[in-house]
């Protein structure tokens, strides 16, 4: 049974209102002040309420913000009930996050279709978000085990292999375990590094300003960061001969080492997604208050559905080819640019290749 609390202080109308809800099986709470609908709320968590505007103690908009501020009612549908003609109150109530609003006077079945509306669609936003969740959980379960154990797995079996064998191998060999023991454990530093990385941002996103370039974040130089990460990429991948650059040279308001890691994750995506001898091409531009950076490689690329659905540990055809990484990367460049200020666009389509764009403010 649905939970429905009413705030009114006309108590001939609240009686109309509750009755005509529970004639359809809704189990119904009421109250005349608002502030003690606002504690009452708090302790039962309602499926919807339903406020007059004007009421002692807290009037309908208050009470709404104070719901909307908390955590555990934010989501809460909420239906405002307003004069027909106070227009104002209304729209006032609508920026705050009202769900809907009923000009009085209405009739009993206008209230009710109201109502199961809001409820209705509340129901769907929430199997949308399980779904999404599942979807997560899914995601998790596959690709995480695997991206934290393999290379675990060859730091171990190198490691075994020299304590096993020490008195046998040669120098060569050696100097051979260990640079696969290094390069194992920067896959897995690196996987560990874009987890912190998603959950600081995830965390600080509503708190955009706290992590938004200051003075001390404006890097003057651009040319000399994206030029080095780049290479360093690509010769990680053997991919030096392939990556092209033509780029400019001035300020952007974001630290050094966040400019450095855009760059990584976007070329990493272009030698993992492209085929070796194919150009990854990297751009940067200043023009007016914007700094852009672009990637593009000719790769498989992605369909516009890809591209929209594109998300934390959201990886696409990953039975049907080989590949590292927990879908992280995109996410991250998408996450950072919009904190800090700044755009970020795809252009793909499968067979031709993929184009990212990150426009990022040259001053705070």
């Amino acid at each position: 049974m649905k939970r429905i609390l009413v705030l009114e202080d006309d108590e001939m109308f609240r009686k109309v209102l509750v009755d005509t809800l529970r004639r359809e099986n809704y189990e119904v709470w009421e109250e005349s002040d608002g502030a003690r609908g606002l504690e009452l709320a708090r302790h039962q968590l309602p499926d919807l309420i339903l406020s007059d505007v004007y009421m002692p103690g807290l009037n309908g908009t208050e009470v709404l913000t104070a719901l909307r501020a908390d955590q555990h009612t934010a989501v809460i549908p909420f239906i405002l009930m307003t004069c027909e003609t106070d227009k104002m109150s209304m729209r006032a109530g609508m920026g705050l996050g009202a769900d809907d609003y009923l000009a009085k006077p209405f009739s009993p079945r206008v209230l009710v279709e109201a109502v199961r509306t809001r409820l209705k669609r509340h129901e769907q936003m929430q199997e949308r978000a399980e779904e999404k969740m599942e979807a997560l959980r899914a995601s998790l379960s596959t690709t995480l085990p695997h991206e934290l154990l393999t290379p675990l797995a060859g730091i171990l079996g190198y490691a075994e292999m020299i304590r096993l064998d020490f008195d046998t191998l040669r120098p060569g060999d050696i100097m051979e375990m260990t640079w696969g023991i290094e390069k194992c454990a920067q896959r897995l530093q690196r996987l560990i590094q874009n987890y912190l990385l998603y959950a600081d941002m995830e965390l600080l996103r509503k708190k955009a300003e706290q992590i938004r370039p200051n003075s001390r974040d404006f890097l003057t130089h651009t040319r000399r960061v994206v030029w080095k990460t780049a290479r360093c990429v690509a010769l990680r991948h053997n991919r030096q001969d392939d990556l092209t650059s033509e780029l400019s040279d001035g300020p952007v308001a974001l630290n050094e080492n966040y400019l450095s890691k855009l760059v990584e994750e976007l070329v990493d995506n272009a030698c993992l997604y492209s085929p070796a001898r194919t150009p990854i091409r990297i751009a940067t531009q200043h023009a007016g208050q914007e700094f852009t950076l672009r990637v593009s490689d000719q790769g498989r690329g992605m369909t516009a559905q890809q591209v929209r659905e594109i998300g934390a540990f959201k990886q696409f055809d990953r039975q049907k080819y080989e590949q590292q990484g927990m879908g992280l990367g995109l996410f991250i460049c998408k996450r950072l640019s919009e904190i800090c200020g700044g755009h970020f666009h795809i252009e793909s389509a499968p067979g031709t290749g993929t184009t990212v764009t990150l426009t990022l403010p040259v001053k705070a």
